[in-house]
């Protein structure tokens, strides 16, 4: 009760609490929120093409599915720049993807994305729907020296912490088991990149967003999941305490994806979720000032 009461002061002293399930934030002034109640005419991505509004990564093949183990590295941004950015992590880690690559382009850094579904950063064995993946941890070995050859100026991590188990450490044992294996991974990070990010994951709404939306497009308030239940405070520390143990940075991206209490699943006239937890790219996009923010400067 006391970290989500903490989490909540916190996002509100950032001006970013606010009521309803459908908001619009001006660039200029992100702490500013309008009410929306009906579904936008001209929402961007549309119902019918949410689901299809992926990163460039899953249509080009870069992106690793499961069963595949060899570490595909792709370049977006800015190609030809000095500066190289790596993002690494599973399909939460892939939906930064065009956020990153607007960044690139602007501030002429070659991203580099390095991703695998069903496969976060920690060190340790997961299994997904009680199914253990073997092809996540020799990807996992495959991609740390795939980026040790590289040795970018910028990691940016990020996992989905929600969707798995660790076989073995059910109930209590759970989180300490994923934040040592989380602080395993960035510690092997750090000696293979200038600079290190952990960004938090996103939040988990109780619906999937097209499919809740169709079904109330006149008040999409609906839609919207109270922030004590799509945001896991307890969660934001144990990440916060694995980049701190590895002595790299920590970024929490909860006021990029939870814009008003109770969180929203549309923005002005943009679609921010193609289910219930990952953006659509088209969203992504529109946060690459804000991610931009919470990036060190990789130049440095």
């Amino acid at each position: 009760m006391f970290l989500q009461t903490l989490m909540a002061l916190l996002l509100a002293f950032a001006g970013l609490v606010g009521q309803g399930a459908g908001v619009a934030i001006r660039a200029s002034e992100p702490g500013s929120v309008s009410i929306e109640r009906a579904l936008p005419s001209g929402l961007t991505p549309s119902l019918g093409n949410a689901v299809d509004d992926v990163p460039a990564s899953y249509r080009d093949g870069c992106h690793s599915k499961p069963g595949q183990t060899r570490a595909k590295v792709c370049t977006y941004g800015d190609t030809t720049a000095g500066v190289k950015v790596l993002l690494f992590g599973d399909s939460h880690a892939a939906a930064w993807l065009p956020a990153l690559n607007a960044i690139g382009k602007r501030q002429h850094w070659r991203i580099l994305s390095l991703t695998k579904s069903a496969c976060p950063l920690p060190k340790i064995t997961v299994a997904v729907g009680g199914d253990v993946a073997p092809d996540c941890a020799t990807w996992r070995t495959n991609a740390l020296a795939a980026i040790k050859r590289i040795h970018p100026a910028l990691v940016v991590g990020n996992s989905f912490d929600h969707v798995y188990t660790i076989p073995g450490k059910g109930g209590a044992a759970f989180q300490p088991a994923w934040q040592a294996g989380m602080t395993k991974t960035l510690t092997a990070l750090k000696v293979r990149a200038r600079q290190v990010v952990l960004l938090g994951d996103s939040p988990l709404w109780k619906q999937k967003a097209p499919a809740c939306l169709r079904q109330h497009r006149d008040d999409i308030r609906a839609c919207a999941t109270k922030r004590s239940v799509a945001v896991f405070p307890a969660k934001i520390v144990s990440a916060r305490q694995s980049a701190r143990d590895a002595g790299v940075a920590f970024a929490d991206s909860t006021p990029l994806l939870c814009l008003a209490d109770p969180c929203p699943v549309v923005s002005g006239k943009y679609l921010l979720l193609r289910d219930d937890s990952h953006m659509t790219a088209t969203w992504s996009r529109q946060l690459a000032s804000r991610l931009r923010a919470l990036l060190p400067d990789p130049t440095q």
